[in-house]
């Protein structure tokens, strides 16, 4: 019993964990738990998910190809000539990293490039690229371009009193201004609006902000190179699991090591107490900023967009940004099917076609079904 009890304790140092077990003692009977309390099984698995369609695009591919090429032009217009408007160098520092505000992107940049090539010529060939080895950069730019557009008042806020934008930081679109002269500017207003619901709407708990506590400013908050939503320095992968994660993929920003979950949320208590779903940062919306431009710019339809979500999960999930469950204020703003705590509703049975997932189901079997609905036998092919 002393050993138990200095366990839970040792784990409930960066939670508040300790005072929900005296008030859900039966959560003591949940086992496999990481230093955050999730269940490490399922931790096992969102990563696992992530990591196969890090590897193993195949035609998901085809569909981040059409939202990149959708948001290439904003980038011509804004990289011809970025010196000749102060706006269009303020894009062009962002995405190269000189403003350190888009660190995964120009990481992916210096990495990957064996001979010289000019930044923003990089840019336009990756949105341009067909090749499967170039989704995960795709799927960088794309979240980084959301970055930009929906959260623009954060990067530009210094701004806001000149001239050029006074005006816009007052013509709200669902409180957050667009930016004049770059990107789709027809689009803007349509995105701004969606991403107010995510953040601000019925679907995403009001006191959410209460269930973290930002640890941006400790020294973990370093770029690393592990894949998932594992506990960066116990976790050990499974056997079964290594060909599945991606082990040697470049740099990026662990989104895990930037939150500490708390108790003080309902959201908090439903996916812990009742669903027993990963947490990492609560509840959040910044898949949105791969989701909306996706549907608004690129106007897939709602199938696609259902293939495009396992993208984007591919991504957030991949670094560390957040789990499953956090996501689902931005699945029901935008109509994606999601059963709360329950992997089947996300993941199309036709997926079990590629050897890597049906591996991963015969492990997981009691978290992904084996039947084929009708609307999914239509779209059954190669992942």
């Amino acid at each position: 019993m002393r050993q138990r009890n200095r366990f839970w304790e040792e784990k409930s140092k960066n939670t508040d964990f300790i005072d929900d077990l005296e008030k859900h003692p039966e959560l003591k009977n949940l086992i496999r738990h990481d230093k955050n309390y999730n269940n490490k099984r399922k931790v096992a698995f969102e990563s696992a998910v992530a990591g196969i369609i890090r590897k193993n695009p195949g035609f998901l591919h085809s569909i981040i190809l059409k939202v990149a090429k959708s948001i290439r032009p904003d980038f011509v217009k804004a990289f011809d000539n970025p010196d000749a408007n102060w706006l269009k160098q303020h894009f062009f520092d962002f995405f190269s990293n000189k403003l350190k505000a888009q660190l995964d992107v120009y990481i992916e940049y210096t990495a990957l490039q064996n001979k010289p090539l000019a930044y923003q010529d990089w840019i336009l060939k990756i949105l341009d690229s067909q090749h499967e080895e170039d989704a995960y950069q795709q799927l960088t730019i794309i979240w980084a371009y959301g970055n930009y557009f929906m959260r623009a008042c954060d990067y530009l806020n210094e701004y806001k009193d000149t001239p050029e934008l006074k005006e816009y930081f007052n013509m709200k679109f669902g409180g957050v201004f667009f930016v004049p002269g770059l990107g789709n500017e027809d689009a803007q207003p349509k995105m701004k609006e969606i991403w107010e619901e995510c953040n601000y709407g019925k679907n995403r708990d009001p006191n959410i902000r209460k269930a973290r506590v930002s640890t941006e400013q400790l020294s973990r908050n370093t770029p690393t190179r592990k894949i998932g939503i594992f506990d960066e320095d116990n976790y050990v992968y499974d056997e079964e699991l290594k060909d599945m994660i991606p082990t040697k993929e470049t740099f990026h920003a662990a989104g895990k090591n930037l939150w500490r979950i708390t108790s003080q949320s309902e959201f908090v208590e439903e996916a812990r107490h009742k669903l027993d779903m990963p947490l990492i940062a609560g509840q959040g919306c910044s898949i949105g900023l791969l989701l909306i431009p996706a549907k608004v710019i690129a106007k897939l339809t709602h199938d696609e967009m259902r293939y495009f979500n396992l993208c984007a999960i591919s991504y957030m999930t991949g670094n560390g940004h957040h789990a499953f469950h956090e996501f689902n204020a931005v699945w029901k703003t935008l109509d994606i099917p999601y059963t709360p705590g329950d992997y089947a509703s996300l993941l199309p049975a036709d997926l079990l076609k590629h050897p890597e997932f049906a591996k991963l189901q015969q492990k997981f079997p009691d978290l992904w079904r084996t039947n084929t609905t009708t609307d999914e036998k239509k779209h059954s092919r190669r992942l």
